[in-house]
């Protein structure tokens, strides 16, 4: 993939389908469509455009009744992607790799790395942190 390829993106939920025990959930941006697969075992995303499969190697599904669901390093048989995507019921947003460390991203997507914050308020879409002295 190129370097600008899958940059940044936004997804909008488009429905689910069932096979088996396996749940796949849908999200499109444009031509290009998100599958996130979950089943007794295990759970995946991988985006299709073009034709072409790509493994997401690192995503975070949010959980409104606590942390974070959060994948990191999952290994496919194909091609796949570095970039963060925060999967919500709503939506789907690609982040570039780059902003894993920074504040926000523990704050918001990640909810670790936060010795310094205490979380005061959380209604699933609004976080509200206090900072520890």
């Amino acid at each position: 993939i190129g370097r600008d390829t899958f940059r940044t993106a936004y997804f909008y939920f488009k429905g689910t389908s069932k096979l088996d025990n396996a749940t796949t959930y849908i999200y499109e941006s444009g031509a290009t469509r998100l599958f996130l697969v979950t089943d007794d075992t295990n759970t995946y995303c991988y985006i299709e455009q073009n034709n072409q499969r790509y493994g997401v190697s690192n995503f975070v599904i949010e959980n409104p009744n606590g942390q974070n669901f959060v994948y990191e390093n999952v290994k496919y048989n194909f091609q796949s992607i570095t970039q963060i995507i925060y999967i919500t019921p709503q939506n789907a947003i690609m982040m570039p790799d780059t902003i894993k460390d920074t504040l926000f991203s523990r704050l918001i997507v990640y909810e670790s790395g936060l010795q310094n914050y205490t979380l005061v308020y959380d209604n699933g879409y609004v976080k509200i942190y206090k900072i520890r002295r």
